[in-house]
């Protein structure tokens, strides 16, 4: 933001107009960093410096160790969470066009690219990254694409008129290398992923590959001097339409397969939980709290940075559900083995493929 702000404001025709906006965007920074400071970071400061401490440079999921680790992280960013596959067409147009609307007069498409460029680079140093961590990325390529589709209704332009150059082929070519190693990853059903310490190659042949397909559209542009456009409007509203088609059929599919296959069974085992589990259960556990979402019995919730260490010494816990994760395995041993001996197994079930079980940490409080 501020790199952007110092390459902006020299070129903004008014001067007085822009500091103003500054000034409200800078007086908005600080109200919201006071109340984040006096509502949030004082009265928790040790549980939020933990947490930033344990997911900075300690996070269970790790970081990347060496360059390649580091770009093969940037390169694959939302193919693992399927936040990419599940919205191809749309993003793959935005992808494609944003550099060159970026470099358009457009201040909303420079800010695009940069912050999609900062964002990627920034979710490829985290090893954890869920769809909404990377969701962040989506809005670029949506502005990009609906950047893209308006330029083609308005004059047919599919690769504007440019004079392309060594250089900016060869940051293309960099460009398109993130795409083509997704489409190498998802094409081979993943078959071809790398194990962590050896991601060099096939980072390689991406890169390669994309450059090769530069270098090819370099060859094709200097040929041709025009933009490359179609003249036809209904040609024009045809092709646009078929993208939205093509996107709408794909959004569509997801939820049909959703619909026709929903299941019901966290809330049929919170009613079970509810009814197993005596009136006066303090139940504790990562999977607590959506496990006892149909109870009004009191549920703890436990992460890596909350309630891990001390839960016991704050809290009368009664009761235990655990999943198969780690912070699950980490609490467990944080029981001591007199409770582990009395403890009992209540009741066990999967979701989504994870065995979840509900303990009494006494056998006597099991019962009603």
């Amino acid at each position: 933001m501020l790199i952007l702000i110092a390459i902006e404001l020299p070129a903004f025709p008014n001067r007085k107009r822009m500091t103003t906006v500054l000034l409200y965007f800078l007086t908005g920074v600080i109200i919201a960093s006071l109340c984040w400071l006096l509502l949030v970071y004082l009265p928790y400061r040790n549980e939020y410096l933990r947490y930033v401490v344990r997911h900075s440079s300690e996070s269970p999921a790790g970081h990347p160790r060496t360059l390649s680790a580091y770009l093969f992280n940037t390169f694959t960013f939302g193919l693992r969470s399927r936040l990419i596959p599940r919205m191809i067409w749309t993003a793959l147009l935005g992808y494609l066009t944003l550099p060159w609307l970026g470099r358009s007069q457009s201040r909303l498409l420079r800010y695009t690219l940069f912050w999609f460029i900062f964002g990627l680079l920034m979710l490829g140093y985290m090893n954890y990254r869920p769809p909404r961590y990377e969701i962040i990325l989506l809005p670029c390529l949506l502005i990009a694409a609906a950047a893209a589709l308006c330029r083609i209704l308005e004059n047919g332009i599919i690769i504007p008129q440019t004079r392309p150059t060594i250089k900016k082929t060869l940051l293309y070519g960099i460009w398109l290398s993130p795409a083509v190693l997704q489409l190498m990853l998802y094409s081979s059903g993943f078959r071809n992923y790398p194990q962590p310490g050896r991601e060099s190659g096939i980072i390689l042949l991406s890169l390669t590959i994309g450059l090769v397909i530069a270098f090819a559209g370099y060859g094709l542009l200097r040929f041709r001097e025009k933009s490359w456009a179609i003249k036809s409007g209904w040609l024009r509203g045809a092709l646009v339409g078929l993208i939205l088609i093509l996107s709408l059929r794909l959004d569509i599919g997801q939820w049909s397969a959703w619909f026709s296959n929903r299941t019901y069974d966290l809330v049929t085992y919170s009613k079970a939980v509810d009814q197993l589990l005596p009136e006066n259960a303090v139940v504790a556990g990562p999977w607590a709290p959506p496990v006892m979402i149909e109870s009004r019995k009191r549920a703890i919730a436990v992460t890596d940075w909350a309630n891990l260490d001390d839960l016991f010494s704050r809290f009368a816990v009664t009761h235990l559900i655990l999943g198969e994760g780690e912070t699950d395995r980490l609490l467990w041993e944080r029981v001591s083995p007199e409770v582990k001996e009395k403890a009992k197994t209540l009741l066990q079930f999967r979701i989504r493929g994870q065995l979840i079980s509900v303990l009494a940490l006494n056998g006597s409080l099991s019962e009603h």
